[in-house]
């Protein structure tokens, strides 16, 4: 091996070490990937700024409200099947876009929120003695308790996010 080899080696094992030791110091954790271990606040963050539920949310259940009083049983029917639909969707779509695994603390919290939201609505149907009940008032109580609880505003604005795209007001059309 000659001198120039051996000082492009050195060079270049140099620089390995150095971007290692940058990347590694400056490489964030995502929080919310990380396996649940059952604590939320150890995962929280410092200001609390995400409102839950958000005036977009709170905004879109008062437009579904509206629609769905005034829309027939078979387009209430319609509406809750795309709500159901859409919430699934957008779940998914955080999951995939994140790399989420089935313990990560993230995937875990998101599954609490649907989980409530379904149950309320159930809850809803089975008093109502109806398939076809309007999601919003679940909704919105589901994001309440899931706002006390959570502490990451990454994870609120998901939660608000997945709530308020299900609850667009011409959703049943995309079933249609």
């Amino acid at each position: 091996m000659n001198k120039l080899t051996g000082k492009f080696l050195k060079g270049t094992a140099a620089a390995a070490i150095l971007l290692l030791y940058v990347s590694g110091a400056c490489a964030q954790v995502d929080r919310l990937g990380e396996p649940t271990d059952g604590s939320v606040s150890a995962l929280g963050e410092n200001a609390i700024v995400v409102d839950v539920p958000s005036e977009e949310v709170v905004r879109r259940a008062a437009e579904l409200d509206e629609f769905y009083a005034a829309a027939d049983e078979e387009t209430k029917l319609l509406i809750s099947k795309a709500f159901a639909e859409r919430v699934k969707e957008r779940f998914d779509l955080y999951v995939k876009l994140h790399y989420w695994k089935e313990d990560s603390w993230g995937k875990c919290e998101l599954e609490k929120l649907l989980d409530s939201v379904n149950k309320k609505i159930e809850l809803q149907a089975y008093r109502a003695k109806t398939e076809a009940v309007c999601p919003t008032d679940a909704c919105i109580c589901a994001l309440n308790e899931f706002g006390e609880a959570i502490n990451s505003n990454e994870l609120r604005f998901y939660g608000n996010e997945l709530i308020a795209y299900a609850l667009r007001c011409d959703l049943y059309e995309d079933i249609k």
